[in-house]
Formats: C-alpha cells, structure tokens, sequence
C-alpha cells in the first residue's frame, strides 16, 4: 500500500499547477441535478469518506 494525499482545489482555479502534476489520479464527485458546485469542506469529506470506505485509504 502507498501512501496518499487529497488535495481539493477552489471552483474557480482547482489546485495549483504544481499539485495537479503530482497527481497520479483525479476524482471528481458526480453532481446530477442544478448543482454545480460544493463547498470545499464538504467536497473534501465525501472524498474522504469514499476514500475510507472503498479500503482505497487506510487509517
């Protein structure tokens, strides 16, 4: 098992260019419906939780 990061970026820029390079894989948290953003806390906790959850992550 490797180590992980999660990086949640602002819905105007994302994450910075020199965290976005790093980057092995990108999520993204499907959003049906007139939803087209979330706050940042609350995107970091769903991925988290699915991180988590999936065995993905480790505690």
């Amino acid at each position: 098992s490797g180590s992980w990061a999660l990086a949640v970026g602002n819905e105007g820029v994302g994450v910075r260019a020199e965290i976005g390079v790093s980057a092995t894989n990108r999520l993204a948290i499907p959003m049906p419906g007139g939803t087209n953003s979330l706050n940042a806390g609350v995107a970091g906790s769903i991925l988290l939780y699915s991180l988590l959850t999936s065995g993905s992550g480790s505690t």
